[in-house]
Parts: C-alpha cells; sequence; structure tokens
C-alpha cells in the first residue's frame, strides 16, 4: 500500500511539475512573440524617419527646419521610374494630414492641391508602420515656405 501512495505521489509531482513547465514555456514563448513584434514596429519606425531624414527627402533650402521633407522634391521622386527600388521597400506613402486637399494621389499636374504622394506601392496587404513628420514646400501665392503636418508610411517583407 505504502508503494502504491509513493508511485500516485511521484506521479503527481510529475505532471504538477509537467504543468508548471508547460505553463512557464507556453509565457516565455508569447512573451518573445510580443518583444519580436514590438523591435519591428521599432524598426519600421525607424525606417521610416530614415527615409525622412534622406537626401532624397531632406528640405534643404532654408535652415530654420532641418527634419522637414521637401514636398517639391518628392513629387518630382514620384515620377522617375525605378526609384522604389532605391529603398528596396514595398509600400512608401507621404500623406499631407493638415491641411487636407482632395484625397487623390499627387501628380505634378494636381499638385498642390492633393493630399498623397506614392513613392512605392509594390504590395498592399502588409501592415505598415507610420511616423509623423513636417511637410515643407514652396508656396507661389506667398512667395514664401509652407509647412505642413504629415506622415510618412513604409512597409516591407523585410521587416
Amino acid at each position: 500500500m505504502k508503494i502504491q501512495q509513493m508511485a500516485f505521489l511521484l506521479v503527481g509531482i510529475t505532471i504538477f511539475f509537467a504543468l508548471v513547465g508547460v505553463i512557464y514555456f507556453s509565457i516565455t514563448i508569447s512573451h518573445a512573440r510580443t518583444s519580436a513584434q514590438s523591435a519591428q514596429n521599432e524598426e519600421a519606425i525607424l525606417l521610416a524617419r530614415k527615409l525622412a531624414g534622406s537626401p532624397e527627402f531632406a528640405f534643404t533650402s532654408s535652415s530654420d527646419c532641418a527634419t522637414c521633407i521637401d514636398m517639391d522634391k518628392i513629387i518630382q521622386i514620384s515620377d522617375l521610374s525605378g526609384y522604389e527600388e532605391l529603398w528596396n521597400m514595398d509600400h512608401v506613402f507621404v500623406t499631407r494630414i493638415s491641411p487636407q486637399y482632395s484625397n487623390e494621389k499627387c501628380t505634378r499636374a494636381n499638385y498642390p492641391n492633393c493630399d498623397k504622394i506614392i513613392l512605392a506601392n509594390r504590395s498592399t496587404n502588409l501592415a505598415t508602420k507610420t511616423a509623423f513628420v513636417t511637410l515643407a514646400g514652396w508656396d507661389g501665392i506667398i512667395n514664401s515656405y509652407r509647412y505642413e503636418l504629415g506622415r510618412i508610411e513604409v512597409s516591407s517583407k523585410q521587416i
């Protein structure tokens, strides 16, 4: 009888530690997935900010806004074919948030009365990451630079 009790006790302790191990590993794996997703989000946001600071996007006409994106430059870039492979990105959009105009793609013909500049759009089923930026461009009506709130959206299969 005592041998049977000891056997049941050992089986019970083994099952208990097995359950504790399963719970521990499921929590660890869940935390690892969360931290991996967080790292991917941070990487995408840093990539969006890096793109905003690249010479192709940088506003260099005035020294009062070193972190601004030059809308006039990226309108010119958006019309060039093959330029999207420079960043190896699947999705690069620059969107004007305030003030809003018509919600259509910007071209040379309708600029500055548009909101979205598409620099790369190879795949639309990827999750995009955004970073808020300041957009700058020349306003011919007031003969001065105008500054607006915008957002740069990026996504890539590599992120």
